[in-house]
């Protein structure tokens, strides 16, 4: 996200010039049809000053409540969850939320991965991606060796050039963006299925696995969302992969891929993603870790079913919420300093340094608000905090995938996911907001 600010207005200078060619246009006939707004919760319509859900339909008003259900079919313990005497704790299902942060990707990479292999990873059958996280919940949903391998493949390139075709303020001028994303359009398209498998059917490919998360009784076992920005609109929306992954091989690839794309189209940095003509933004443009609506979802399905009555015979529940959030901030949460800015002058350092610390805030932000709709109950998080003293030392001259960087990253990663907490507990709220 960086140098937005900065570019945004000679992108606009040169916007007549470079039309519509610098676009990464994408087909997906039915990619309306699978496209679902994020509602608002109950605190921020009351922001909106919109009456509480239930009441009066407000035109324009946002109509889809199936995140809710969602949850709920997410949430549920498996059948007969419980603990024997003397045996393991079995995991209780989890909401997996993964961020935004482009290269910084590398380092929740490396601390999925090593928490797979420790057996400490969360059972998640709920997990969102913005962005990079877009891209990283692909393959932790199928959460195979293999898929695992595949993730960090990832986010190991051998140049920056195996990503994005890079051009800086020249391309700006040309193209309308600073990076093109064909390269990476190309990696996700060959992570799902290559081309050499993609029509033939009786060759597996990554789309088999997501295809199966909705099994034959129809029942959805993991429900995995990609969250962009609808330009036009300024609407939060998401696709669920799963239900994406239910096409035609081919026509999934190309939806799956374009979703992926529209959640890391960051304007004026990489080139606008376009899918049946509608332009989308990063998901990262409203919310670094998804929308509130999901947090508030597992509140209020919490909260139902410690309300409800019990059968006869049925064991008490628990009285506090269930179901743990994880979130996997990739990146750092602390804006880097500038102690050199009081001897910058200039309009573009400025906007430099205006954009870093909103960016900054925007992250912890999106974190921060987690917790208010969630109130209670396991709320725990990791970030890149302390990449410096490692040191993992991040280039200049406006690089954006960094190999040895991103390197340095993927084993930060691992450092964090062996330490012997390896995530933050953020404390509950001794109010909950109404609704």
């Amino acid at each position: 996200m960086r140098r937005i600010v900065a570019s945004i207005g000679l992108g606009l200078l040169v916007s007549a010039c470079s039309g519509n060619h610098g676009t990464l246009n994408i087909s997906c006939p039915k990619f309306d049809k699978f496209t679902h707004d994020v509602p608002f919760s109950s605190l921020e319509r009351e922001i909106h000053g919109l009456p509480p859900r239930g009441g009066p339909q407000l035109e324009g008003a946002p109509r889809d409540t199936d995140m809710l259900t969602r949850i709920d079919r997410a949430t549920r313990p498996a059948e007969g969850l419980t603990s024997r005497p003397g045996g393991p704790a079995q995991q209780v299902p989890a909401v997996l939320m993964l961020s935004g942060g482009g290269q910084w990707g590398a380092f929740g990479a490396g601390f999925l991965d090593q928490m797979r292999l420790n057996g400490a990873l969360p059972d998640a059958t709920f997990i969102s991606g913005v962005s990079t996280g877009a891209l990283q919940s692909l393959f932790v949903s199928i959460g195979t060796p293999q898929a695992y391998a595949e993730l960090l493949q990832a986010y190991a390139p051998a140049k920056e050039s195996d990503i994005v075709d890079r051009g800086g303020f020249l391309r700006v001028i040309l193209k309308g963006s600073m990076a093109g994303l064909a390269p990476l359009q190309g990696r996700i398209e060959m992570a799902l299925c290559p081309d050499a498998v993609v029509d033939d059917p009786t060759r597996p490919c990554a789309i088999d696995a997501l295809k199966a998360m909705l099994g034959p009784d129809g029942q959805q076992r993991k429900f995995v969302l990609i969250g962009f920005v609808e330009a036009a609109s300024g609407t939060f929306k998401y696709v669920d992969v799963v239900e994406l992954a239910q096409l035609p091989r081919r026509e999934a690839r190309t939806c799956i891929t374009g979703a992926a794309l529209a959640s890391a189209a960051m304007p004026v940095n990489f080139q606008p993603v376009q899918i049946n003509g509608v332009t989308y933004f990063d998901g990262g443009t409203r919310a670094s870790v998804f929308e509130a609506n999901v947090a508030a979802s597992v509140q209020a399905v919490s909260e139902r079913d410690a309300a409800a009555p019990l059968a006869p015979g049925q064991p008490a529940r628990r009285r506090e919420p269930l179901f743990p959030i994880y979130v996997i901030r990739n990146g750092p949460t602390t804006a880097e300093p500038d102690p050199d800015i009081n001897d910058k002058h200039g309009a573009v350092d400025a906007a430099l340094r205006a954009e870093s610390i909103l960016v900054n805030q925007l992250e912890v932000n999106s974190i921060a608000v987690i917790r208010i709709e969630h109130p209670r109950g396991p709320l725990r998080m990791v970030s890149a905090d302390g990449y410096k003293a490692v040191p993992c030392l991040k280039p200049g001259g406006g690089v954006m995938f960094a190999p040895e960087f991103m390197k340095c990253l993927t084993a930060f990663g691992r450092t964090k996911a062996n330490a012997p907490q390896p995530w933050i507990e953020l404390s509950e709220l001794s109010v909950s907001p109404r609704r």
